[in-house]
């Protein structure tokens, strides 16, 4: 191969590598620990009236830096390396997770709670957009709707520190270098059951991320179906995490209320009684009046 084209390949390895790299923030082989974020910035106080959760952000309670909560990356314990996903604006990254809406409910869904962080952020929040759209049906298929939102619509109204730091296992306590923030979105849509995807996509003021952190649940290996794309939304794949080759689910959060039972009222049994004895009750006049024929005209 002549030099120019060593060059190129070498470029094109590059690229590669780093258009991978945004796609998954990985766990590296060996890194000393990193000081701790700064204090500052409001934490998030926790969703209001919530219809609907996930699966639990954090791992582990009060272990982290300050005595905030963790989401521990269990590298050592399950072998998994991947501490986030992408859903960076920048890059047409989306991230997708589903969700029920069971018989006989009808949801007014007024705001969703998704998670992310970018690496090196203060506790003051770096994120400055969020958009999301709520499918019915999974996100690609033929048949599947979008009943909610679009790609482009900031919908962003709070942006706040969950209280809880990604960490690596062997660093677990020691650094505040991810700290994940609550990114809360407005919505405002009335679901009828059936099976819904919410999927998403966030910008932020630093240069890494945003990333998703997965549901975390120690000694866990597979907690869900999420996918991710990364052509704005036209092709999906199932997110994984390479060390185990497990797949993962996102937290994320519902606001809103159960408005409505589309159920049929119960009958208690002794409803249920009455009500026969009445039927056969009725029953019973109705053939007496057959049997004494049309009643005479009045004189």
């Amino acid at each position: 191969m002549r030099p120019f084209g060593l060059v190129l390949a070498a470029l094109l390895f590059v690229s590669t590598a780093h258009a991978e790299d945004r796609r998954w923030d990985l766990a590296p082989l060996a890194l000393p620990p990193l000081p701790s974020a700064p204090a500052g910035g409001p934490i998030w106080p926790g969703p209001v009236s919530p219809i609907f959760d996930n699966g639990p952000l954090a791992s582990s309670l009060g272990t982290g830096v300050g005595g905030a909560d963790e989401s521990i990356l269990e590298g050592i314990t399950l072998g998994m390396v991947v501490l986030g996903w992408g859903h960076q604006l920048i890059d047409q990254a989306r991230l997708a997770d589903d969700f029920v809406v069971p018989p006989g409910q009808l949801w007014r869904v007024d705001r969703v709670v998704v998670f992310g962080y970018q690496t090196g952020s203060p506790l003051t929040s770096t994120f400055t957009a969020l958009n999301f759209r709520i499918w019915r049906g999974r996100p690609g298929l033929p048949g599947s709707e979008v009943v909610f939102g679009d790609e482009v619509t900031n919908r962003l109204v709070s942006s706040e520190w969950s209280g809880v730091y990604r960490v690596r296992e062997e660093l677990a306590g020691q650094v505040g270098d991810r700290p994940i923030m609550a990114n809360v979105g407005a919505a405002g849509v009335l679901l009828e059951p059936a099976q819904y995807w919410l999927d998403f996509q966030a910008d932020g003021t630093l240069t890494t991320g945003p990333w998703g952190p997965p549901i975390s649940r120690l000694g866990a290996t597979f907690t869900g179906d999420a996918m991710q794309s990364n052509d704005n939304g036209l092709t999906w794949v199932p997110i994984r995490d390479f060390g185990n080759d497990m797949f993962q689910g996102l937290p994320f959060i519902l606001e809103g209320e159960a408005v409505q039972s589309l159920e049929v009222p119960a009958v208690s049994a002794l409803g249920l009684v009455v009500m026969v004895i009445g039927l056969a009750g009725a029953g019973a006049i109705l053939s007496l009046r057959r049997r004494a024929g049309p009643a005479s005209p009045g004189q």
